[in-house]
């Protein structure tokens, strides 16, 4: 980290004061340690580029030809923007997908102190600087793989808390349904007693009662 510092500031003396803004590094997480981030432009914008400094695009960065065709006479995919993906195969270096990396992969970063020019014509010169990513090379995918398995383990056990949570979900109220039910049937039944027998037929059926005799004849 200090040897970027150290560069950088070498390069601002090569400027006049207040012309280039200083590199810093990242704060995006300090609690595991100091950050840097690199990138690449896809074009560099210039009215005079000679084709020596065009290149086409790798075929695994753009393999539908989408960025290849936005390029015109005065904005175009140069060396300068190219990056190179690379794995350690062996004691060999080899070209990589970039779709193949993954976040938590050991891998090796390569880039260029760089100061882009960001005043427009007019507005004087202003540059800022930027560490510009060249090479971006796979090392090692342990810690990935050891760390999509615990992803994978919790979102197993997720899944089955879940499963188990909507299984009580639907218990209860299987049995609420049930309660309903029985309660509505007694209520039902209720009613048709009430209407059967009411307390208007009380004293007609108290008078059959005691019109009734027991025949001793036999």
């Amino acid at each position: 980290m200090s040897n970027i510092q150290e560069m950088a500031y070498k390069m601002s003396l090569k400027f006049e004061a207040d012309q280039m803004t200083p590199w810093v590094r990242d704060h995006h997480n300090d609690s595991h340690g100091q950050v840097i981030s690199s990138n690449s432009r896809y074009f560099t914008a210039s009215r005079q580029i000679p084709d020596s400094a065009r290149c086409p695009f790798d075929k695994r960065v753009d393999p539908a030809g989408v960025l290849a065709k936005l390029q015109t006479d005065t904005i175009v995919h140069c060396h300068d923007n190219d990056v190179a993906y690379l794995q350690l195969k062996d004691t060999r270096l080899v070209r990589k997908d970039p779709a193949g990396f993954r976040q938590g992969d050991i891998v090796e970063m390569g880039f260029a102190i760089v100061a882009y020019r960001t005043s427009k014509a007019g507005e004087g010169l202003k540059y800022t600087c930027k560490l510009a990513l060249r090479t971006l090379t796979f090392l090692d995918a342990t810690l990935t793989k050891a760390s999509n398995f615990i992803i994978f383990a919790l979102q197993g056990i997720n899944r089955r808390k879940q499963e188990a949570f909507i299984a009580r979900i639907n218990s209860k109220q299987a049995q609420s349904s049930v309660s309903r039910t029985t309660v509505n049937s007694m209520s039902k039944r209720v009613r048709v007693y009430d209407d059967d027998e009411s307390d208007d037929d009380l004293p007609s059926a108290r008078k059959r009662f005691e019109q009734m005799r027991v025949d001793d004849s036999e």
